[in-house]
């Protein structure tokens, strides 16, 4: 199994949001467990749409691991300019480097981009279990996470969670 179809299972798995293996997933995770390494080059990143704990517009490409069970992952994040994620907290430490573009990180319970920090290309940034915060993208900007799974995106509001949010007759979700 090639690393793009690796990444598109993992991918896969991660979009439908359902715990059980399809039989090419798990074929996928037992090579990457008995895999010594991983080489992913640029053009081999396959990005799709951002599971939907995130608001529309993201993409995401799972480079190893699975966000969704215990253990390391790694997964780049894209975000289109002008994109915000509201204060939220997550269960697990989260560590982003920035690739590309100018990603904003703030601390607390409320968005307000004069209290975060932006950060550009090679900036990193490390988050505690369980702290709020929010982030915003200026310019299209790409981030890399590692963390430990199960990971989740939990909202300080749940008003602002786009799981939550009732579809509008006669406008697609792309959920």
């Amino acid at each position: 199994m090639t690393i793009r179809n690796l990444a598109a299972s993992a991918t896969m798995l991660l979009l439908a949001g359902v715990p059980a293996l399809a039989q090419e997933a798990e074929e996928a995770a037992t090579a990457t467990a008995e895999s010594n390494h991983i080489a992913i080059g640029a053009d081999d990143v396959v990005w799709g749409p951002a599971p939907a704990a995130l608001p529309a517009g993201a993409e995401i490409a799972v480079l190893a691991g699975d966000m969704t069970k215990e253990g390391p992952f790694v997964i780049r994040a894209k975000f289109p300019d002008g994109y915000r994620i509201a204060p939220h907290w997550h269960p697990v430490v989260e560590s982003a480097t920035v690739i590309s573009g100018t990603f904003g990180i703030g601390m607390g319970e409320t968005f307000d981009p004069a209290d975060g920090r932006e950060l550009g290309p090679g900036g990193l940034f490390v988050m505690q279990p369980e702290t709020p915060h929010f982030a915003w993208a200026k310019g299209e900007t790409v981030i890399q996470v590692h963390a430990n799974g199960p990971w989740a995106l939990n909202y300080v509001d749940p008003a602002d969670d786009p799981r939550n949010a009732a579809p509008q007759e006669g406008v697609p979700t792309g959920r």
